[in-house]
């Protein structure tokens, strides 16, 4: 409605004004709003009404003998014109994000697969907020799969942003998928997502201070046995999960902090991320 709004304006001042104050500038800003807002026949129909409007006024005031009013109008009639164009730029520009969005969520089902609601005895619910504005996929990350060892699940968060955090977090979850079946404790399974992340790294070693060169990823892992009624976890540099208990909200701080003797036998080396830590 704004388009003709503006238009109404721009003729309730013409014909309640003197005959030499014209709404040249209510007719622009009503032409230029409609680009934006209104489809082509939208935008080619505001157009031609400024024109009608303001050629309308020159009658009304028997003005079509003055040179001043002819060059307003002529005004107006290009502005028009180029209010048609910059609909075609907008229109395009829109088709391109929609395409843009659309490949933007097709990676994130290909990256993130969604989480099903229910695991073995394991009941999930998950979402995605990313932090930038109009964001589909990030460095973010997160899996549940169901394992001889019961439901494993993995959240984590690579350094950075852009395609070399999303390839990153497609490689952790890769790695985490193929090995969660297989290892036999959280311990295990983060020193096999540690060498399969640090063999990728390798081949793209970048240089020194740069953005490849300092990429790590923090990730907490958490198993759910079938036959015990605990929760086990490693954290690799992530922040402690959180237990909602009889409304009631407090961090799982790690039993077994690393570096010490416990952890340093369950696991030869730590995380690039940061050093294991267990809790159960």
């Amino acid at each position: 409605m704004l388009p003709a709004l503006l238009l109404f304006i721009g003729l309730f001042i013409g014909l309640f004004t003197p005959s030499d104050v014209r709404p040249v500038a209510f007719l622009a800003t009503g032409m230029v709003s409609a680009a934006s807002l209104l489809s082509l026949w939208g935008t080619v129909l505001t157009g031609v009404g400024a024109c009608v409007i303001l050629f309308g006024l020159m009658v009304h005031f028997n003005a079509l003998r003055d040179a001043t009013a002819y060059s307003e109008l002529a005004t107006v009639a290009a502005i028009a014109v180029f209010a048609v164009f910059l609909n075609r730029l907008l229109s395009r520009r829109t088709r391109q994000l929609v395409q843009v969005r659309s490949v933007a969520e097709t990676a994130q089902l290909a990256v993130l697969h969604p989480v099903p609601r229910h695991l073995g005895h394991v009941t999930l619910e998950s979402v995605y907020l990313a932090a930038a504005a109009e964001a589909r996929i990030g460095g973010d990350l997160y899996e549940a799969i169901r394992t001889p060892h019961g439901v494993r699940l993995l959240i984590g968060d690579v350094r950075g942003k852009g395609l070399l955090a999303i390839q990153a977090a497609a490689s952790l979850l890769s790695a985490f998928r193929e090995a969660a079946h297989d290892a036999p404790d959280l311990p295990h399974l983060a020193r096999r997502l540690e060498t399969s992340i640090s063999r990728r790294a390798s081949q793209y070693p970048g240089v020194p201070g740069s953005e490849i060169a300092e990429r790590f990823i923090t990730a907490l892992l958490a198993e759910i046995p079938d036959d015990e009624p605990v929760v086990r976890t490693v954290t690799c540099g992530h922040p402690p999960p959180l237990l909602l208990h009889r409304g009631e909200v407090r961090e799982l701080q790690a039993a077994a902090p690393s570096p010490s003797a416990s952890a340093r036998g369950a696991a030869r080396r730590p995380t690039s991320s940061s050093n294991i830590s267990t809790a159960t």
